[in-house]
């Protein structure tokens, strides 16, 4: 049952391709609109659906969200890490990741605490800090892999 009503503006080409429609198929301009929206509601439903199910067959690992809120927020903080890098590398922000694996792992992870460390300081990572340590040390890994794989076949 139709209860509520709808009041909309269109310009009188679109009004008359609507009338034009409604006559060639028998039934009002109402009508029409109104399976119009409903067509337009179901796909949006089912196209939300068809993307929930297609997420769902990647079977990718899932953190809970608080884990992957953190490492959105790292992902999010790249360029201040990056520049934070740079900085403390004495090199080109574009240049850190190449910069960073040229020194033994040991000296890498104490730079990589030290650089962690002058951000919680400076207010560049968020409190509790203790909470994006993993994920900033995550990102920091991940990109030192990936840089190493382009450029040197592998982490030394």
């Amino acid at each position: 049952m139709l209860t509520e009503r709808l009041e909309i503006r269109i310009d009188s080409k679109t009004r008359r391709l609507l009338e034009a429609e409604a006559q060639r198929r028998g039934v009002s301009v109402g009508a029409l609109v109104r399976e119009a929206i409903q067509r337009l509601l179901e796909a949006d439903t089912a196209a939300r659906q068809a993307a929930v199910r297609d997420l769902a067959r990647l079977s990718a690992p899932v953190a809970d969200w608080e884990t992957m809120k953190r490492e959105i927020e790292i992902a999010y903080l790249a360029p201040a890490v990056e520049a934070a890098l740079a900085a403390h590398l004495g090199v080109e922000p574009d240049r850190v990741w190449e910069a960073l694996l040229e020194r033994p792992s040991m000296e890498r992870e104490e730079i990589v605490k030290e650089v962690f460390r002058q951000m919680c300081i400076q207010g560049q990572i968020p409190a509790p800090s203790l909470y994006y340590e993993g994920p900033f040390k995550a990102y920091v890994s991940a990109r030192l892999r990936e840089t190493a794989e382009v450029h040197h076949g592998g982490l030394h």
